[in-house]
């Protein structure tokens, strides 16, 4: 077995399907694990990259099956892989016909994208998935957004409990691969038991869930009704759709989030209520698949929605994320948070509104007679609205109340691996000044053409050398306070320079 050439192979095609870009080194350990027959499971933050490993033992002559939460999720990702050029199909109860069994059979397919419910109910999908004649293409199971095993199999989806028995299914030998952007350490035993995935044996990758480009907040409304909370993010004037950042608020409930569409239409044009839309689980699918749609293209600028709505679609351009009312955990919060800034070259920002009553401080008082100290019905857990009673785990109470940076509560809860590396060293430093070197040329040809500047006076060697080694660098002002002698262009090319720099990261 040639590992480099295998990694090479997979590289190669990959930049001529993704128009010349390469994929990251821990992409490659991914799906090179694959193709050994290893199971992996992996924990990235959202928009990390996790999807491409999905279609490297594809480019190497197998089929996938991809194991999604969500039909409109499922739609998504179709979409996406065929933009690479992929036969990819989601496989659900509304697209299932006699014509595209035997279309699967025939292994007409590269990426196949299903449910547990189609898997372990379906009797025409749970007979194909034990013919041989479908299984003998198959190289490897995807989990997608695994962290679901374990916060909707306990509850309502009880098929995700179950999805390790689809080793029974398939081929000995095929691999299993979870990912996530929000696994804690019992999260992953929990799931790995499920899927019945070794860790002594297994590929296992945590490239910690910190999103470097997001501006998390946390602020405190009266109770889950203060709706008008929301007016603070829809305060200019707006004359046409575009004039609206694209924002997506999420609220636990399904009817809030056509009562919150209604008050936010209220506070912009008449003309610019169609751009402001509802996405909840209560709607048909057909609904569904167009609301997300129109939000993916820009057609809708606010999108309020449940859970339902999100999960693992590759929107990048939105620019915030608003949680409105506690969310059940902080993994819930995270990866709601984290569909905000998917571009890595991009700003955004997550705000998390808490009900104020969930953190007021419990008071006391002696019960007459007896002398025994009781809580009063206003302590932190009883919603001020009379509302059923919300709980907040210790972990997000942590995150909520900390009093220094919630990265660092998030870290701990995560173990998160080690993310503040000061100084970048070896092939990294020279990865670094390469992109450097050649963003250079590139704003010289862009902004400076036909002036006297060259390349060198616009970022001279000097800046350039100590803004390559210095991976602390995160606003323009470590610049200026870090770079000396001063770089001159630092405030006119400073955000673009930490952005190829990011994106190395």
């Amino acid at each position: 077995y040639d590992s480099d050439a295998t990694r090479q192979r997979i590289a190669n095609i990959l930049k001529e399907k993704m128009d010349g870009k390469e994929p990251y080194i821990w992409q490659l350990d991914v799906g090179e694990a694959m193709h050994m027959g290893l199971d992996s499971v992996v924990i990235a933050g959202t928009g990390a990259g996790k999807t491409l490993p999905f279609i490297m033992p594809v480019v190497l002559g197998g089929t996938v099956i991809i194991i999604s939460p969500l039909n409109a999720l499922q739609g998504d990702q179709v979409r996406r892989f065929e933009k690479y050029g992929l036969k990819a199909v989601d496989v659900n109860g509304q697209t299932w016909t006699e014509s595209l069994a035997k279309k699967l059979e025939r292994g007409e397919f590269d990426v196949i994208l299903t449910s547990p419910e189609m898997c372990f109910e379906h009797a025409g999908f749970r007979a194909l998935l034990s013919s041989g004649a479908f299984t003998k293409h198959l190289a490897a199971i995807i989990v997608d957004e695994c962290h679901v095993i374990k916060t909707w199999g306990e509850k309502f989806r009880k098929s995700f409990s179950a999805l390790g028995a689809l080793r029974s299914f398939v081929p000995v030998g095929v691999p299993i691969l979870a990912t996530s952007a929000t696994l804690t350490p019992s999260d992953v035993d929990d799931i790995t038991k499920v899927l019945e995935i070794n860790m002594e044996t297994a590929f296992f990758l945590h490239r910690g869930n910190d999103r470097p480009n997001i501006a998390y907040a946390v602020k405190y409304i009266k109770s889950q009704l203060d709706f008008d909370a929301l007016k603070e993010f829809f305060c200019a004037t707006y004359e046409k759709p575009e004039d609206i950042p694209k924002i997506a608020i999420y609220i636990d409930r399904c009817l809030s989030t056509q009562i919150v569409t209604q008050r936010i239409r209220s506070w912009v044009p008449p003309e610019l209520h169609g751009s402001i839309a509802y996405f909840h689980s209560h709607r048909n699918d057909r609904a569904k698949k167009i609301t997300l749609d129109a939000f993916l293209r820009g057609d809708h600028r606010v999108l309020i929605a449940t859970e339902a709505a999100g999960m693992g679609t590759d929107i990048p351009d939105i620019t915030r994320v608003v949680q409105f009312g506690l969310p059940d955990s902080l993994s819930t919060w995270l990866q709601r948070a984290g569909r905000a800034g998917r571009d890595p070259n991009s700003i955004a920002e997550a705000t998390l509104l808490a009900e104020a009553s969930m953190f007021k401080k419990q008071k006391k008082r002696k019960k007459k007679g007896t002398g025994q100290e009781v809580q009063e019905a206003t302590s932190s857990g009883q919603l001020d609205n009379g509302a059923n009673e919300k709980k907040c785990s210790a972990c997000l109470r942590a995150y909520i109340e900390t009093k220094g940076c919630r990265q660092d509560v998030q870290d701990r809860h995560f173990q998160n691996p080690p993310r503040t590396i000061q100084t970048r060293k070896k092939e990294w430093l020279t990865s670094a000044r390469d992109v450097l070197k050649k963003l250079r040329l590139d704003i010289k040809e862009r902004e400076y053409l036909y002036s006297s500047l060259s390349a060198d006076a616009i970022l001279p060697d000097s800046v350039l050398g100590k803004l390559a080694s210095k991976a602390r660098l995160r606003t323009i002002e470590d610049i200026e306070k870090e770079i000396n002698p001063p770089w001159l262009y630092a405030r006119k090319h400073g955000e673009e320079v930490l952005s190829v720099l990011l994106t190395l990261d």
